[in-house]
This record gives structure tokens, C-alpha cells and sequence, in this order.
């Protein structure tokens, strides 16, 4: 499985999921300008941005593998399924929306989501996180000290951000969603600020064989605190296995997910 991350992300925001997903190979990478992979001579398209995990599938002979996108790195995903649709099996997309003509969220988590300002400052991070993430951040913020705090400490540069902001300018998967190929698995909170419930349900209803798997009382960083039941579903769907119609995963609230298949 190709793990593909947001907005201002390294490879580490995937450790709590990769934990729990047994029986896969997980392939994660620091995406361009992020963590500590190089800087681009300039902003790429989202078009350019695809074919970089087009290349980095091929010199890794990964062999159509799952690719797993989350908020930002969904956009990413969805591009390079539609452009080399032979590249994926199987795509999961987490918390993230078709750009252009999806539902837009709260106007507010918008603005904040728009600038790195909350990596370089714990107090704007404890501040914003209920706004802009909802979910668990917004019940028991005080939970994630920890995790505020090392989010703080090695922060994205504001260049490479900004580089990745420029590829959502314009971008919409909307009129190309139709040609995915691959079985997907849309993963949306229903608390989400940044992408609205909404958007999962659009998508899937333009993708020929998705279904949705929405996480009751989670927000937008659900790949981060639903981990321990998230996991073993994405590895049953990347594994091929059957989804449960409905089925308590051992959420941490003890909510069920509400799986939707979409013919």
C-alpha cells in the first residue's frame, strides 16, 4: 500500500494507521517540499504531483499497488488514478473532496487550513484545532498534548506549503471520476469541518465501484484517531476481503460505521 499524506505532512502522520493495518506492506514517503525530501525549482500541478508517485511506483516496482490518500494527498491519489489508472488496484481516499464544485467546508477551517501558521506555534495549534480538525479534537483536545507539541517541533516549510496549496488552485476531479477504474473505499468523518460529509458521498456516486465507510463523531483527522478500527478495514479492503454492511470496529467512542455501497 502506497500511502499518500495533507497539507504539510510527512511520512510520520501515518504511523497510527500503518500500526494497525496487518497483513499489508506499507510504503510512506515525505512528499515534495515535505519533510525530508527536496524542495521543487517551482510549484507542480496536481498533474505533475501524480506523475511523481507514477515514477516513484515504477523505480519501486511496486506493482499496482493500494494507494491511501489523505485530505490533500486524496487530491493526489485520485489525479493518478485517473491519469494512470494501471498504476492502482485499489483506492482509498480519507477526508479529502473532488476540489472544484465539492461541498465546501466551514469557511473558517478554510482560512486556518490555508497557511502553515498552526505548525510554528503550539498555542495557535491548541487554539484552531477544534475549528479546523472537529471531531475528538474539538470533545478532549487536552488528549493530544503530545502529538500538538511534536507537530510543532518539526513543522513544513511555508515554500513547500505554499507549493502545495498552488496545485489545488483550479483543480477538480469532478469531471474525470467516472474514469476510475479502480475499486475505491471513500473514508469520511461526519464531523469533518475542512471536507464536509457530503463530499464522500458525491464522490461515490461518480466513481463506478466505491463505497463509503463514514466514521460517526470523527473529524478530519480521522486516519490519525480512528487508527486501531481504521486500520484493519482499509487492510481487509486492500486485502480484497468482504466490508461489513454495518459492524462496530471497535471504535474508541463505540460508534458503528455506516458502510454505503455504491453499484
Amino acid at each position: 500500500m502506497l500511502f499518500i499524506g495533507g497539507l504539510g505532512n510527512d511520512m510520520t502522520v501515518w504511523d497510527s494507521l500503518c500500526a494497525e493495518a496487518e497483513g499489508i506492506t506499507a510504503v510512506t514517503v515525505d512528499a515534495p517540499g515535505m519533510g525530508e525530501s527536496s524542495m521543487p525549482r517551482r510549484p507542480l500541478y496536481m498533474r505533475e504531483l501524480a506523475r511523481v508517485y507514477k515514477e516513484l511506483i515504477d523505480t519501486l516496482d511496486l506493482d499496482s499497488p493500494t494507494v491511501v490518500g489523505y485530505s490533500f494527498g486524496g487530491a493526489v491519489a485520485q489525479q493518478l488514478a485517473i491519469q494512470s489508472p494501471g498504476a492502482v488496484s485499489r483506492l482509498v481516499l480519507c477526508a479529502t473532496g473532488p476540489g472544484l464544485g465539492g461541498v465546501p467546508g466551514d469557511p473558517v477551517a478554510l482560512m486556518e487550513i490555508s497557511t502553515p501558521s498552526r505548525y510554528y506555534s503550539i498555542e495557535r495549534l491548541r487554539r484552531v484545532s477544534p475549528l479546523l480538525y472537529g471531531g475528538m479534537r474539538a470533545r478532549k483536545q487536552s488528549r493530544f498534548h503530545a502529538e500538538q507539541v511534536a507537530r510543532t517541533m518539526a513543522p513544513p516549510s511555508a515554500l513547500g506549503y505554499s507549493y502545495q496549496m498552488f496545485a489545488l488552485m483550479g483543480w477538480s476531479s469532478l469531471p474525470w471520476l467516472p474514469r476510475i477504474q479502480a475499486p475505491t473505499l471513500i473514508v469520511a468523518g461526519d464531523d469533518d469541518p475542512v471536507f464536509p460529509l457530503a463530499n464522500a458521498h458525491l464522490m461515490a456516486a461518480c466513481i463506478p465501484h466505491a463505497t463509503v465507510a463514514v466514521r460517526g463523531g470523527s473529524g478530519h483527522l480521522v486516519v490519525i484517531d480512528d487508527a486501531p478500527s481504521l486500520g484493519p478495514l482499509i487492510s481487509r479492503f486492500a486485502r480484497n476481503l468482504d466490508l461489513p454492511t454495518s459492524a462496530d470496529t471497535n471504535h474508541p467512542e463505540g460508534l458503528h460505521d455506516d458502510l454505503q455501497r455504491i453499484q
